[in-house]
């Protein structure tokens, strides 16, 4: 892997924008914001604007859309969770206690910490589409390896036709961004664990593991693809448009 150079997260960074917030979110449909407080606390399973991309016993994946001016039932958050926004997204966040405003731009992430309900108010005349990532053994980003509160992460690459850095990790999970421009070749590269991309545009993509079949994937924006770890594999964009990626490795 001659052609790997470091790359810092600045790169990155202007293209996907990490926070933390010590909070979270759920979400419901066409409730109005209005007229919900006392509501009972429920799973996320069983709001209707959650959407389930995956779930095991590792992590929970909902596509979270919510109408414009609409509220959710307060969701239970049981763990941290990672929130990408799949637009200009401007919200109000609410719990039993405390209600404060976000605003998110198109591929920006946010960390939020898990353990109690709250509710997702849309505050703006557009939908909200976001995508939830809820780790079952947390993520604990008040302790970051690089990223977040801590020094930059370093450990990024680039080569032709593509782009790999890490924005940011701790002991439960490392969270990367990979952009693959058309015909783009992230070269062979290990997993010690399982981990999950989430696609962030439309794509097609080749995922040939070592010793196996290449494996074709079709992805809307905002599906996830699941890949059992350890794994030692080679992925590239089979389509004639950027693909742009997170990924999520799990380390517990």
């Amino acid at each position: 892997m001659g052609s790997r150079v470091l790359l810092g997260v600045v790169l990155i960074a202007t293209l996907t924008t990490l926070t933390i917030a010590q909070g979270r979110k759920g979400a419901v449909a066409t409730s109005s914001a209005a007229g919900q407080s006392g509501a009972t606390p429920i799973a996320m399973d069983a709001d209707p604007c959650f959407h389930s991309e995956l779930q095991n016993g590792t992590v929970k994946i909902f596509r979270v859309q919510v109408a414009a001016h609409a509220s959710t039932s307060p969701d239970i958050h049981q763990h941290d969770y990672i929130v990408l926004s799949f637009g200009n997204s401007v919200f109000k966040v609410k719990s039993e206690f405390n209600s404060r405003s976000v605003q998110m731009a198109a591929g920006e992430l946010q960390v939020f910490k898990g353990g109690w309900a709250e509710r997702l108010i849309n505050t703006s005349d557009a939908p909200l589409d976001l995508v939830e990532l809820e780790v079952e053994s947390g993520i604990d980003p008040e302790h970051p390896e690089c990223g977040l509160a801590a020094a930059e992460c370093r450990d990024g690459e680039f080569g032709d036709g593509f782009t790999s850095s890490t924005l940011f990790e701790t002991h439960k999970i490392k969270l990367s961004r990979v952009d693959l421009g058309p015909g783009g070749v992230l070269p062979k590269h290990s997993h010690i664990q399982s981990h999950v991309l989430v696609a962030l545009a439309d794509m097609k993509l080749s995922d040939q593991e070592t010793g196996k079949d290449a494996e074709n994937l079709q992805l809307k924006a905002g599906e996830v693809a699941w890949h059992e770890g350890p794994e030692e594999h080679t992925l590239t964009n089979s389509g004639d448009k950027d693909a742009p990626i997170i990924t999520v490795e799990f380390k517990e």
